[in-house]
């Protein structure tokens, strides 16, 4: 777990990915994320970032270099 902290939150994100954790007020202790309840979904998508969703051919392109992203979500 990965912790960013200041004055007003703490942060904590999940290593893989940087998928949000929580996002807790420091001074009023509320967590403002999704707290994983398992009587409606207890899982969570940790692959998130950079892309959410699904790329158009399968295929993302970053500073001119094609990536096929199949390997992410095979069928």
């Amino acid at each position: 777990m990965v912790e960013l902290s200041n004055q007003y939150l703490t942060v904590n994100l999940h290593p893989k990915g940087a998928e949000i954790i929580s996002i807790v007020g420091n001074q009023d202790h509320i967590n403002y994320m999704w707290k994983r309840d398992a009587c409606q979904w207890a899982n969570s998508a940790p692959i998130l970032f950079p892309i959410v969703g699904a790329i158009k051919n399968d295929t993302c392109r970053w500073k001119r270099i094609s990536y096929d992203t199949t390997w992410i979500c095979p069928s």
